[in-house]
């Protein structure tokens, strides 16, 4: 059974109230699913460790966004997140690829 940790982006952060934006990180890989504006249907994005090419943060006073980028030049733009949050996956991150680390947290 394959373990997974979610995040899920925060309307006081500057996320969505109807249209949480979610991340998560599983054994094999990163998913990033945004619902579309009429709550049916989801955007998802999945990209796998071995094709993960960069991973940056970029920290704000209490919120924090987040950048990933693929081989096949996937990118995954993900906002709204707490630093907390933002920690928790740059350690998650850390222990599953072998990337420089870049970011201000």
């Amino acid at each position: 059974m394959l373990k997974s940790n979610a995040f899920k982006s925060r309307v006081v952060l500057d996320g969505s109230l109807l249209r949480p934006e979610k991340l998560i990180l599983s054994t094999n890989g990163v998913t990033f699913i945004k619902p579309k504006w009429y709550l049916i249907l989801k955007n998802k994005t999945f990209i796998p460790y071995r094709e993960l090419t960069s991973f940056s943060l970029k920290r704000g006073f209490v919120k924090a966004k987040l950048f990933f980028k693929s081989n096949d030049s996937t990118v995954i733009n993900a906002r709204g997140f707490s630093i907390s949050d933002a920690i928790a996956i740059k350690r998650l991150i850390k222990k599953n690829t072998e990337l420089p680390r870049n970011g201000y947290i």
